[in-house]
């Protein structure tokens, strides 16, 4: 095994080790990745998940951006608008609908600018929201700009386990949440289309 750097051009595949079962652990302190990394299955991490960005001014510093936590796959789109005639649908991006749960609980929030107005929620659906200004501020302010965040759930991973078995966590489960059948299925996809991508990347390798 070799004790200082090393370069590795194409896949590196491990098969069982000193630690973990028959799929292989990889240890190590540190990994540089300066492109794609592509994960088949979830991804465990018991520090922070960074976006590092150099500082436009001092070039001695960079800037640390932390990744938002939560207990949900959360999905989530936001943006800008404003009533007209006091009401006003807001179609949401196509993204946003393909990829969140028709199954959990859509919350929309709104955060009306300018004006002390009542805005609330009249309909709502992973294609579209319907907002309504109430109609004596209307009629007091007339028609008032808002910022607004819908968030959702990622489809097919509605009911993951949040406070799970350590044993049952690094002792040899290769997912610590029972795999659904839709999630059994993108899970399926994905591998496709990361086995499509090094097919041509090794292709383009070639050339």
């Amino acid at each position: 095994m070799p004790h200082g750097p090393t370069t590795h051009y194409g896949d590196l595949t491990i098969s069982g080790g000193s630690n973990g079962t028959s799929w292989g652990w990889l240890n190590c302190n540190r990994i540089y990745n300066s492109g794609y990394q592509w994960v088949g299955g979830d991804l465990y991490v018991s520090g922070n998940k960074n976006f590092i960005q150099p500082h436009p001014t001092d070039t001695t510093k960079v800037i640390k951006y932390i990744c938002i936590e939560a207990g949900e796959a959360m999905t989530m789109v936001r943006g800008l608008s404003a009533t007209s005639g006091g009401s006003v649908e807001i179609a949401l991006p196509e993204h946003f609908g393909l990829v969140t749960s028709a199954d959990a609980p859509l919350s929309v929030l709104l955060s009306p600018e300018n004006a002390p107005v009542l805005l609330y929620t009249a309909k709502k659906s992973k294609k579209a929201i319907s907002v309504v200004m109430k109609p004596d501020d209307f009629r007091e302010y007339g028609d008032a700009p808002f910022a607004w965040q819908v968030c959702g759930v990622r489809d097919g991973f509605e009911n993951e386990e949040i406070i799970v078995d350590v044993e049952t966590f690094v002792g040899g489960s290769e997912d610590a949440t029972p795999v659904t059948e839709k999630r059994a299925k993108i899970n399926e996809r994905a591998k496709k289309l990361m086995e499509k991508a090094r097919g041509v990347s090794k292709v383009k390798a070639g050339k």
